[in-house]
């Protein structure tokens, strides 16, 4: 089920009395979108990346996320 932002003057009914969302954007919550790890729990799009110890290398660090969160730079999973 897909849910989508709206504003109150923007919705329709259609003749079959389905509702109408034209020119609305999809909001994706973490557990589906595809910078998600670990269930939706983690993300890597806002990923730090953290010294190794004793060299010149990094380790990507994902960020702490709510599954049930969201944000604008979400991108639904590929099916």
């Amino acid at each position: 089920m897909s849910e989508y932002i709206i504003k109150a003057a923007e919705w329709a009914i259609d003749y079959k009395g389905e509702s109408l969302f034209k020119g609305c954007e999809e909001i994706v919550r973490c557990r589906d979108c595809k910078h998600s790890r670990k269930d939706g729990t983690l993300c890597v799009f806002f990923a730090a990346w953290e010294p190794i110890a004793g060299g010149d290398e990094y380790a990507e660090i994902p960020a702490d996320v709510e599954p049930d969160g969201f944000c604008s730079w979400a991108c639904r999973k590929e099916q």
